[in-house]
């Protein structure tokens, strides 16, 4: 059915709470990162890896990484499978910072 799969120039404001969502986990993953590395853990990301020679390009490319990816999900929201890839995304965002925080508090 050509009407399932099409682009969208603006996704709204409910989309809108989904990308700030996504967006505000990744800071907090990031954050989380960083203050692990200083606790002696290494970061298994190997693109992320290689920027971390510098806390602020590594927070740069993460950051961008994570604006493209969402970008491209807003884009393509009514394309089939997006709306349960948004959901596992937050899903595995949200137990990875579950993650930090045990980590953070062990």
């Amino acid at each position: 059915d050509p009407q399932k799969n099409y682009y969208v120039d603006r996704s709204g404001t409910s989309y809108l709470v989904v990308i700030i969502v996504i967006f505000i986990l990744s800071v907090s993953d990031s954050l989380f990162t960083l203050y692990h590395l200083k606790r002696g853990y290494r970061e298994i990301n190997p693109v992320l890896n290689a920027f971390l020679f510098n806390n602020a390009y590594f927070l740069i490319v993460k950051y961008a990484l994570t604006l493209v990816g969402i970008s491209a999900l807003a884009l393509h929201k009514f394309f089939v499978f997006v709306k349960e890839l948004v959901i596992i995304l937050i899903a595995g965002y949200t137990l990875l910072n579950v993650y930090q925080v045990w980590l953070y508090l062990r």
